[in-house]
């Protein structure tokens, strides 16, 4: 895991990314009990709906701004966005979460002096990064931490925003 890697999730729980914005939902005119849900089911439902919408745009919303603070903290120009669905997917926590993965420089050779990294030519290039989370220091992590707060206050108070981190 690399310093800087970030977890993004949402409040309520979902497994899959199809899980947060559900299908339109098809009526029908009978009036048989059987296939009209009953008032407070069809409330719940389109609360349901409501919460999965919301929490869809929250994390279009919050994926620009926490990349761009995660950019301006660590100083990088690259990174990754990574979300996994499903367990043949890599997915480990059966909840979604996007990574945002810093890439720093060290490793990289350039690409003939040009100053472009060609994926070709990265050394020991891994999807997560190198290391296990134990490697990191705590104390970095608290550091890290309110710098990327400080930076997304700055970045949704600029736009005329207000925001509590």
């Amino acid at each position: 895991i690399a310093p800087g890697h970030i977890l993004i999730t949402t409040r309520d729980h979902y497994q899959k990314l199809t899980d947060l914005f559900p299908p339109p939902t098809t009526t029908t005119s009978s009036s048989s009990s059987s296939t009209n849900p009953r008032p407070a089911d069809d409330w719940n439902s389109r609360r349901r709906a409501s919460t999965q919408r919301a929490s869809a745009r929250g994390l279009g919303e919050w994926l620009p701004v926490v990349s761009r603070a995660l950019c301006k903290v660590t100083g990088i120009e690259d990174w990754n966005v990574v979300q996994n669905n499903g367990e043949r997917a890599a997915q480990v926590v059966p909840h979604i979460h996007f990574h945002l993965i810093p890439r720093y420089q060290e490793g990289r050779r350039e690409n003939a002096g040009k100053g472009k990294v060609d994926v070709g030519m990265l050394k020991s290039w891994r999807m997560f990064g190198r290391g296990a989370r134990e490697e990191l220091e705590d104390d970095e992590g608290v550091e890290m931490a309110g710098l990327l707060r400080e930076a997304m206050r700055e970045e949704v108070e600029g736009r005329g925003g207000k925001v509590k981190l």
